[in-house]
């Protein structure tokens, strides 16, 4: 995700994985930021790396006109931090 991306989209973007670990839906939201924080990614890095993944479902969603891919979306995220270039 470009470092140029609208505070905005940003700001929209983690209040959407809040929530997500806020309910716990899906647990892996939460689990993979924490794991992001232990394996010493910094936090700026880690939020910006869940938003890319929850960015890129958003955007399949519309471009293709589907439901959420739960699956796909817990995968993209224990692929992190290999699966976003930073």
């Amino acid at each position: 995700m470009s470092d140029q991306a609208s505070p905005v989209v940003l700001a929209a973007l983690r209040d959407v994985l809040e929530k997500q670990m806020a309910a716990n839906d899906p647990p892996e939201t939460g689990a993979t930021l924490d794991r992001l924080r232990q394996s010493g990614v910094d936090e700026d890095t880690a939020w910006r790396l869940l938003s890319a993944v929850l960015l890129q479902e958003m955007s399949i969603i519309v471009r293709e006109g589907r439901t959420f891919d739960r699956e796909g979306y817990v995968e993209a995220l224990r692929r992190l931090p290999d699966l976003v270039d930073r």
